[in-house]
């Protein structure tokens, strides 16, 4: 910066003095000058140098080393050796199989470099000992660790925890904090749900979806999961403690008045039988949105062993045709949710909690056929849905 002031200080006066022997002077000046200058700042770097060596040395140098490695070893084409390197010297594990590695944030500071690893031990193959298919899950451990330290090429890990599925098909997902362990299923698969906090893996234990319902996450790090027992949420508290609860209806509903929740009397969710019995017997409501539970008075003779209700308002069902068929009214931004298997027609699936069924302005009919005792049964009725904007 200096140098560069001085060459454009000297160009401006000799553009003044007409003195051949004048600008000679000036020019030879100038350049003894810079030199000066040149030479000061040489020795201004040096002095910063050696003033601040150490640092450079022992902090600068190995912090770039270790973020050009944390970038080269997680990236897709480096990620096995990272991971045959953890599973040799974080856990001491040789001769072994390593599946499809995954890199995750566990901590959500931004920067991707926890591992989840799937690990299984060698198989007596044609050709000796060796992996076998590479798509088979059934026989990994998947090893759960957080990185504590990388300070040079290689980073150190510490195991959170080890999860196997116990032969059953399994693969690992993350939806920010929260480690999923999902072992299939043909119909409702199980989610093992953890969360990492303080540097430690909680445990919410094991949960069945409906529907193959998939969780689903929120602002404020909660995870939904609607499962066979009920519509669930998970989150991490401010103490660092996993609390999980069933969410009733009228908790749905004040969460988001425009859920319409469909709910069977045969297969009602545990935690709403207690207050449907507290309802019948008060006669009295916890929310002027909530229905009493009164069974419909006006169902035909064929319709009137089901039970079904919209937020606790019974649905009247008329047979005459091969199932039960009853109507409702709903707003266009109306979620339809329900407790039981049930296919929806003519509906779009909301993004937003909690991640209903919304009407689909484009159909001509909406439609909802349930069957309480299972995706394997017949439909035991149908709800013919009617969209008012009142």
């Amino acid at each position: 910066m200096l140098e560069d002031t001085l060459k454009k200080v000297l160009a401006f006066l000799l553009r003044f003095i007409e003195s051949p022997k004048w600008k000679g002077r000036i020019r030879s000046f100038g350049d003894r000058l810079l030199r000066i200058v040149g030479a000061m700042t040489v020795l201004s770097a040096i002095a910063t140098l050696v003033a601040t060596g150490s640092d450079f040395f022992t902090r600068t140098v190995p912090a770039i080393v270790s973020n050009v490695s944390r970038t080269v070893l997680t990236g897709s084409l480096f990620l096995p050796r990272l991971a045959e390197h953890v599973a040799r010297e974080s856990l001491g594990y040789t001769d072994i199989c390593i599946g499809d590695t995954k890199v995750v944030d566990l901590d959500q500071d931004g920067r991707a470099s926890d591992l989840i690893i799937p690990i299984s031990s060698k198989e007596d193959l044609e050709g000796g000992r060796g992996c076998g298919r590479d798509d088979d899950d059934t026989k990994s451990v998947f090893v759960v660790l957080k990185e504590t330290r990388w300070s040079g090429i290689w980073p150190d890990y510490a195991l959170l925890h080890a999860f196997y599925g116990g032969g059953i098909p399994t693969y690992a997902e993350t939806m920010g904090s929260y480690v999923l362990f999902i072992t299939a299923a043909r119909v409702n698969p199980g989610y093992h749900v953890f969360a990492y906090a303080n540097g430690t893996l909680l445990a919410f234990g094991q949960y069945r979806s409906q529907n193959d319902a998939p969780p689903n996450m929120q602002v404020g790090n909660r995870l939904f999961l609607k499962t066979v027992e009920g519509f669930r949420s998970f989150e991490i508290t401010a103490l660092g403690e996993a609390r999980t609860a069933l969410m009733p209806v009228r908790d749905l509903v004040r969460r988001n008045n425009t859920v319409v929740l469909i709910e069977d009397e045969a297969v009602l969710w545990d935690h709403a039988k207690a207050d449907i019995e507290k309802i019948r017997a008060d006669g009295a409501t916890f929310d002027d949105s909530i229905g009493d539970y009164r069974p419909a008075s006006n169902s035909t003779a064929e319709c009137r062993d089901l039970a079904v209700f919209r937020n606790g308002d019974a649905i009247s069902l008329k047979g005459g045709n091969a199932i039960c068929r009853g109507e409702m009214d709903v707003r266009p931004f109306s979620q339809i949710i329900s407790s039981v298997e049930c296919d929806f027609v003519g509906f779009r699936t909301s993004p937003q909690f909690p991640w209903g069924n919304v009407p689909d302005p484009s159909q001509a009919e909406h439609l909802i056929r349930c069957r309480p005792a299972g995706i394997d049964s017949d439909p035991s009725y149908e709800i013919l849905v009617r969209v008012s904007a009142e």
